[in-house]
This record gives C-alpha cells, structure tokens and sequence, in this order.
C-alpha cells in the first residue's frame, strides 16, 4: 500500500431530534433568551453514537438527552466552565451526563467545579 492513501469515510451528524427539542422548547435554559438558539451538548460530542452505514458513512447521531437550549452568549459562558447547568437539566439530562463521564466527572462538566485534595467539597475553577 506504498503510496496509497486509504480514503477516510464520510461523516453524517444528524440533530433531527436535537434540533427538535431546541425549537420545542423555545427559550434559552439559562436566559429569557429566544433568538437565535444553540443545541449545546452537555457532554463532549465524542458520546454522541456512531454507525457505520452500508455505504461506508459514518452516521453520528446527537441524542436530544446530550443537548439542551441555549443562546450563544450562555453556551459560551458554559463552553468556558463560567456558569452551571446543572440546575436547569431534567433527571433525564442528568442521567446521560452521568452515564457517559461518571458522578464525578458529569458534575465537573456540568457545573465548571472540580474536586480538591485538600477539600473535600466542590471548589470553584474561576
């Protein structure tokens, strides 16, 4: 195979039910925010599910419990550990983050706080 180079395969993400549940839901989770809505994952997008189809696509579906609603100012403010969303998810939301990272890790991610050594409580990153 000297010199050939294997072709990657095509990727598909697919947001349908995500997307769904954003305009469902109308408003931004952690604002009064309408316009302009964001599926913002909850997780890192690497959780997402993967297929390989007939065709040889990788098709990556966006679970709707992996994303809520909100408007780029707050997925920004979320993207960089500055606020928490915990508070705003559904048991169901909860439930996914926790079973992709963890008890630990899904309330680091979802609330930009992480355990001390030297305190056994949660401590703020900022």
């Amino acid at each position: 195979m000297c010199g050939m180079q294997r072709s990657r395969p095509r990727i598909e993400r697919y947001w349908d039910g995500a997307l769904e549940k954003v305009r469902r839901e109308g408003r931004c989770r952690l604002c009064p925010e309408v316009y302009d809505l964001q599926c913002a994952h909850t997780v890192a997008r690497k959780h997402d599910e993967a297929v390989e189809l007939e065709d040889g696509t990788l098709a990556i579906f966006v679970d709707p419990d992996d994303v809520i609603p909100l408007c780029p100012r707050c997925h920004a403010d979320y993207d960089h550990r500055r606020v928490s969303v915990l508070e705003v998810l559904t048991l169901r939301e909860q439930a996914a983050a926790v079973s992709h990272l963890g008890v630990v890790r899904a309330l680091h991610r979802l609330t930009g706080q992480r355990m001390s050594v030297h305190n056994p409580g949660f401590e703020s990153r900022a």
